[in-house]
């Protein structure tokens, strides 16, 4: 399963996801959807959350990538600090998760 590691910033949204795409039939879904800057998950069961802290993690490396981010996030994060540690996220589950591969794909979506 791909994983995805997310950040939001005051004026931004950034994604970074592996390369790894499988079909789990069994596993359900969770989606991350960024609109105008802001990140919202869908779960499996359709419910719809945007978390309070602004950092994101799903797919196999998920909790991995969200256990990093949590720890560095800060109410004044710049674009490159989000670009940099969302990436590190997600290279993390890398190296402790074997379903997680390089390369690696950055997304940024500002806010308009």
């Amino acid at each position: 399963m791909t994983t995805i590691a997310a950040l939001e910033g005051i004026d931004y949204a950034v994604l970074v996801a592996d390369s790894q795409i499988t079909e789990d039939k069994d596993g359900g879904f969770d989606y991350l959807i960024a609109f105008n800057g802001n990140i919202f998950r869908i779960a499996c069961d359709l419910s719809f959350f945007q978390a309070n802290h602004g950092a994101y993690g799903i797919g196999s490396g998920g909790q991995l990538a969200l256990g990093y981010l949590y720890s560095i996030v800060k109410p004044d994060m710049d674009l490159a600090y989000s670009k940099r540690h969302a990436r590190k996220a997600v290279e993390i589950a890398s190296v402790l998760d074997a379903n997680t591969n390089k390369p690696l794909q950055l997304v940024v979506q500002e806010r308009f």
